[in-house]
């Protein structure tokens, strides 16, 4: 191992002990060697759930059926990214986007009017 990528796996290891990664978990595509993509989404949540054990490093995503908003509100306020809403009964589809399914971003936002421009060296 050369020394450039000894430090390089040390600092890794530090950085994985201050600031662990956590995967989580937000769908299940494959079970028992079947491809389950057809199945609704709910049914594919049972089956996750069934199958795929938490660990400290491993989380599976929960869903919320109501209070939609609300729930918007607080990921915005905790300064996340957003929300993603699924219709239950949606199916999985490969590198495919459907309206089953909305990313809702809590982005900070504003307008701007650009009044004109001057090009450089003089034309």
């Amino acid at each position: 191992m050369s020394a450039n990528l000894a430090r390089k796996s040390l600092k890794i290891e530090i950085a994985a002990k201050k600031l662990p990664a956590c995967f989580t978990v937000f769908d299940i595509v494959y079970c028992d060697n079947k491809e389950i993509i057809d199945l609704p989404l709910m049914e594919r949540k049972k089956l996750l759930f069934d199958t795929v054990s938490e660990t400290p490093r491993m989380a599976l995503s929960r869903h919320i059926e109501s209070n939609g908003v609300d729930f918007f509100n607080l990921a915005k306020r905790q300064g996340l990214e957003g929300i993603v809403a699924k219709r239950r009964d949606s199916k999985y589809y490969f590198g495919k986007r459907t309206k089953d399914w909305v990313k809702m971003k809590a982005l900070l936002d504003d307008d701007f009017v650009v009044c004109g421009y001057f090009f450089k060296g003089g034309k």
